[in-house]
């Protein structure tokens, strides 16, 4: 597996998908920037429950498109396989995630 495919492939595996978009004050639809990966990736969530990751490094791109749901603070994302991560907010524009395999992510709301 190409690094970018595991980029995406980590991406993915961190965050979790399938439904709800609003818990108490914060709203996770829209388009968030991933930082800290060894390349740009972005996700979008939709109020319609689907999700799309895109991540890129010079020479390479990928997507990966599945649907989410959010309840609590969990967020479960679901593509050929499913995964569940702890959101915290930072502000209302900024979240961490921890997937289910404690690595975490900081991801900020683009503009």
């Amino acid at each position: 597996m190409n690094k970018l495919a595991r980029f995406a492939t980590i991406i993915v595996s961190t965050l979790a998908l399938a439904g709800c978009a609003k818990t108490a004050s914060h709203s996770i639809v829209g388009t968030w920037d991933i930082k800290g990966g060894p390349g740009q990736a972005t996700m979008t969530l939709s109020a319609d429950g689907n999700f799309k990751t895109e991540a890129s490094m010079p020479g390479s791109s990928s997507t990966v498109t599945g649907q989410y749901k959010y309840e609590g603070d969990q967020l479960t994302l679901r593509t050929n396989q499913q995964r569940t991560a702890t959101i915290k907010w930072s502000t209302e524009d900024e979240m961490v995630m921890t997937g289910d395999d404690g690595k975490a992510m900081t991801l900020a709301r683009k503009k």
